[in-house]
């Protein structure tokens, strides 16, 4: 079954990409755009959110335009060439088994939201995760398997790229990228573990389903509204403070310091092209975020206006010039 579920997964990411059956609902997409110091080359930042939902993954006009005058594409992995060694180190060493840490009744939780994914899924055709990543895992899995066949933002980005003979990569290593949480104490990652499931529970009492909230407010484009659920939703499992302080530190604030430095080093080796670069939404908002990170670094950067009108044609090709030159970029 481990093997089938693999297999699947490999054909769904190579699976084609058919941009004429798909529909943007991006209102206002999350584009920045950036210039090095000294530098006239302006670039571009795209938060992107790891769903499947075709009216997300169809690229807004101003972010098509974007990517189509970028010569490098940048993701927080290289998905061709690093999701084996992002699967390794998301997985218990060898020998270790998640039964072996964390008590019966947590299993059985853990079981019972599989299958209200997917009555496909369970624990035994999955990886042995790590503890404190199972809570990320089903949330990706939820968000991959609402819509099957089409590949999440990031995957397609890479694709385009691929297909339209750009340069392309990743920003991170699969290994540093968990390495903060997963070397967590394992009391620790048990408590983060059981209070999300709470967290899941209570969602379903209520009818709650944060993914639909999650892809509105995306759709909508606006940073303040998008930011606070995101720290509400960071401060419902009911953690120690010391806990949520190390957990969003590692799965942000620190992360975000090793994408601008490596979105840094990227532009700084290629000085004169026009960068693409995709990273989660999370990593671009509020303060010590990926834009503040370059800022700091002496970098001109701000949110780009949109300048196409429609989003609704999904076969029209849009050529639209990018608004503003590094002058006109505001700190």
């Amino acid at each position: 079954m481990r093997c089938r579920l693999r297999c699947m997964l490999i054909l769904w990411l190579l699976c084609p990409v058919v941009q004429a059956e798909d529909v943007s609902g991006i209102q206002k997409p999350f584009l920045w755009e950036f210039s090095a110091p000294e530098s006239g080359v302006v670039s571009y930042l795209f938060g992107t959110i790891h769903v499947t939902d075709p009216e997300i993954t169809r690229l807004h006009p101003d972010v098509h335009a974007a990517f189509d005058k970028a010569e490098a594409v940048w993701l927080e992995i290289d998905f061709a060439e690093d999701g084996l060694r992002q699967q390794e180190a998301m997985s218990l060493k060898a020998g270790q088994r998640l039964e072996d840490l964390v008590s019966g009744q947590t299993l059985a939780r853990l079981d019972a939201r599989l299958k209200s994914i997917s009555p496909f899924l369970s624990r035994r055709s999955l990886p042995e995760y790590h503890v404190i990543l199972w809570p990320l895992v089903l949330s990706a899995l939820e968000a991959q398997l609402s819509h099957p066949g089409h590949p999440v933002m990031d995957m397609k980005l890479q694709t385009l790229a691929r297909e339209a003979g750009k340069i392309a990569g990743g920003l991170e290593d699969p290994e540093t990228r968990v390495q903060l949480l997963v070397e967590m104490p394992l009391d620790r990652q048990i408590e983060f573990l059981e209070a999300s499931l709470d967290v899941l529970d209570e969602d379903d009492r209520s009818s709650v389903h944060p993914l639909d909230v999650l892809t509105r407010l995306y759709c909508a484009g606006d940073s303040a509204p998008l930011e606070a659920w995101l720290d509400r939703e960071l401060k419902r499992p009911k953690i120690s403070d010391e806990l949520r302080k190390a957990f969003a530190d590692a799965l942000l604030i620190s992360r975000n310091e090793d994408l601008a430095e490596a979105i840094d080093r990227k532009v700084r080796a290629m000085p004169d092209a026009v960068h693409f670069v995709a990273v989660g939404t999370a990593h671009c908002l509020g303060c010590r975020s990926v834009p503040d990170r370059l800022r700091q670094r002496g970098y001109a950067i701000r949110r780009s206006e949109i300048t196409a009108a429609s989003t609704s044609d999904a076969s029209e090709e849009v050529r639209e010039q990018p608004s503003g030159r590094v002058q006109e970029l505001s700190r």
